[in-house]
């Protein structure tokens, strides 16, 4: 159902069609709710999941920096890895959103800070790590000499700087 929210798969890049429709780690966001205990509560409401959040965030990201495109002074990598950003930006997110980070939170003597394995920022920079061996297959094997095309060459460098751009910490 991604044309019902804006995603038509035809006019996305190999490597949005990829994480979007085959990836495991980008799709187990449909079984974590972005509405945390809300569907439990009122039976009206839909599920709303974090995959439907980061399809609907990388169309409104997409629709923005298509426009804004000519005002910035961005290189294709540089608008490519921006659009990504937007979609795998949730990937570290855990059951129940963030009611499972507050329910760690530590107690008020202590600076209310949420520990950092229970952040799903923490998380998203180790799952985009594993993202990315999932999709190239970056193992340099010395005695094989596998070529890797311009396209791979061109994707492995704008998930690197997605990477980069989602792993600053301000």
């Amino acid at each position: 159902h991604l044309d019902k929210i804006g995603i038509q798969l035809k006019d996305t890049t190999p490597l949005i069609k990829q994480i979007i429709t085959v990836n495991q780690i980008f799709r187990r966001l449909k079984g974590i709710s972005q509405i945390e205990l809300l569907p439990f509560a009122f039976k009206q409401v839909p599920w709303y999941t974090r995959f439907t959040h980061s399809c609907l965030t990388y169309v409104f990201g997409d629709h923005v920096l298509t426009k804004l495109a000519p005002h910035l002074n961005f290189n294709k990598i540089e608008l490519e890895a921006a659009k990504l950003c937007f979609l795998i930006h949730d990937l570290g997110h855990g059951p129940f959103s963030h009611l499972t980070e507050r329910a760690f939170k530590r107690q008020k003597g202590r600076t209310g800070k949420i520990p950092k394995e229970y952040d799903h920022e923490y998380w998203t920079k180790i799952l985009l790590t594993e993202l990315k061996e999932q999709l190239f297959d970056l193992g340099h094997n010395p005695y094989l000499n596998k070529i890797i095309s311009n396209e791979e060459k061109e994707n492995i460098e704008i998930f690197s700087t997605a990477m980069s751009i989602l792993s600053k910490e301000d």
